[in-house]
């Protein structure tokens, strides 16, 4: 009995059972940190938990909103960009100028913070950067006030309450 001629490791057929499997884990983890890298978590605020009096103060700016009834009708038209803010409520005198920041939850690249002018007709207006496709949380400021919502665009006019989320 004579046994088979043995040539090189490399040249064996069950190296690549081995090795394949081994070949392909080591690709797919090398891809997953690449993506960790490339794609990482947002950092939403780096001192959040050291502004709690800037809390309070948004928190209190909310709380004028609802006392003073407000409801604002926001109105994106798609193929322009243009935005229109209607506000309601019982507001001594209705401010100049509203800020609206628009904030993507996961890709800061699709934030945009707008001011919105008061213009005669008492609408307030003001044109995108880019498109709004997706969910956005909204948040429209005034000096003394703030409402905050959040909308999956596109949505085309809604109305916004203070108080109601």
């Amino acid at each position: 009995m004579s046994t088979p001629k043995k040539g090189p490791w490399y040249k064996q057929l069950w190296i690549p059972y081995i090795a394949l499997p081994l070949l392909i884990t080591v690709i797919t983890m090398l891809s997953f940190v690449y993506l960790s890298f490339k794609h990482q978590d947002v950092v939403v605020q780096d001192d959040w938990d050291e502004n709690s009096a800037a809390v309070n103060a948004a928190i209190d700016r909310e709380h004028k909103a609802v006392a003073l009834g407000l409801v604002l009708t926001l109105s994106a038209d798609d193929a322009s960009g243009d935005i229109t803010l209607a506000l309601a409520g019982k507001l001594p005198q209705p401010p100049a100028t509203l800020e609206l920041k628009i904030s993507h939850p996961t890709d800061p690249a699709r934030d945009q913070d707008l001011t919105l002018k008061r213009e005669a007709d008492g609408k307030y207006h003001a044109t995108l950067s880019q498109a709004l496709k997706g969910r956005y949380y909204l948040a429209v400021e005034a000096v003394d006030w703030r409402m905050t919502s959040m909308r999956t665009f596109p949505q085309g006019s809604f109305d916004i309450v203070a108080g109601q989320y």
